[in-house]
Formats: structure tokens, sequence, C-alpha cells
């Protein structure tokens, strides 16, 4: 249980010092709504430790970069904050893929 606070601390850490800087929310959060990547990253973490969360953590993850570029290459208007999360990946390519 302490690696999973371990990690649910460090991901704390990241919601706030870093992604006031980013903007708070995800490309997958601003296109659907619902809570952002790391937050959902840091639920899944606690609730069901990190190797049996790990495949759910790179589903969302490159649902995140899809997002990202449907609201990136599309003309359709989106919700707030769509457009400039596009440029935004939540975790490098090497997580998800």
């Amino acid at each position: 249980m302490w690696f999973r606070r371990s990690c649910a601390a460090l991901i704390g850490i990241y919601q706030r010092f870093i992604s006031p800087y980013k903007g708070f929310r995800c490309a997958h959060a601003a296109l659907h709504g619902g809570t952002s990547c790391s937050i959902e990253v840091q639920q899944l973490i606690l609730r069901h430790g990190l190797r049996v969360a790990w495949p759910h953590i790179r589903q969302r993850f490159a649902a995140c970069d899809r997002a990202a570029r449907h609201c990136h290459d599309s003309d359709k208007e989106h919700p707030k904050g769509c457009r400039q999360r596009a440029r935004e990946r939540c975790a490098p390519e090497i997580f998800w893929r």
C-alpha cells in the first residue's frame, strides 16, 4: 500500500506544481469532460496498484493522444480548452505504445 500512496503523492506533486502551467486539463478531459488523466491515473493506482492498473493507464494515455489529435485536426466546434490542449500530450509515446 505504501507504493500506491507514494505513486499517488508523486502525481499530486505533478498536479500541484506542473499542471497549473499546462492549463489543468488534458485533451481527453477537455474533449470528453470528466476527470483529467492525472486524476484518473492516480485513482487507478490507488484502487488497483501500478501493476494491475498499467494496461488501463496506457489505454487512457492513448485515448488522450487521440483526443489531442482530434481537437487539432478537426474544424468542428469543441468544448472550451480543447484546442489549447491539442498540442499537449499527457505522456510520452513510450508509456502508451
